[in-house]
């Protein structure tokens, strides 16, 4: 054994330590960049997804509104087509399990019944802007919620957990007198489920 080690000089031993660490390095280093692109890929994607539902959210208002205070009669028709695809777009990209998710459904039901109750005849200002307050309240809390979930999710990596319920609920605390306000107004005039 002594001759062996006589025979491997120090400069093989510091050759094949370097080696080894260089492997270790790169070993450690893609598995890093690997985590990074996944995490950025996933945040990207997140990231679009909020600005399609923005998008959504924002014109199904936009055609309640319109539909609501200047549509003429003889094209009701295509702004109810409008709204009605628009309001399965919008519950297409929610989660039917999720609790923040179900809220906004259920905002966008009321804000229909808000416009069905306008068209035959039944309409009333405060409900309208009760009904559009919520759900435009809702859609910045759940909004502000996924967006602190891609930080942590950029900063983490996505396998970091992230609560979206609990940071929903606390948001949504922060407002809670406002969102209460609109839940009296819209209780004299929307029938629950």
């Amino acid at each position: 054994m002594r001759e062996f080690l006589k025979i491997i000089k120090p400069e093989y031993i510091i050759s094949i330590m370097t080696l080894l660490l260089g492997i270790i390095t790169v070993y450690y280093s893609n598995k890093n960049t690997s985590n990074n692109r996944v995490g950025e890929f996933i945040s990207k994607n997140r990231i679009e997804w909020m600005q399609s539902l923005k998008a959504y959210i924002s014109e199904y208002v936009s055609l309640v509104r319109y539909l609501i205070d200047e549509c003429p009669p003889n094209v009701e028709g295509d702004y109810i087509n409008k709204l009605t695809t628009l309001s399965c777009r919008i519950e297409l990209h929610l989660n039917f399990k999720g609790k923040a998710d179900n809220e906004l459904i259920a905002a966008i039901k009321n804000v229909e019944q808000c416009w069905i109750g306008k068209l035959s005849g039944d309409d009333n200002d405060d409900i309208r802007e009760a009904t559009i307050g919520t759900l435009i309240l809702l859609t910045q809390i759940y909004l502000k919620t996924e967006w602190e979930r891609v930080k942590v999710e950029i900063e983490f990596g996505p396998k970091h957990k992230f609560d979206f319920d609990r940071e929903y609920e606390k948001l949504k605390n922060t407002v809670n007198s406002k969102i209460e306000s609109y839940k009296i107004e819209m209780s004299k005039y929307i029938k629950p489920d």
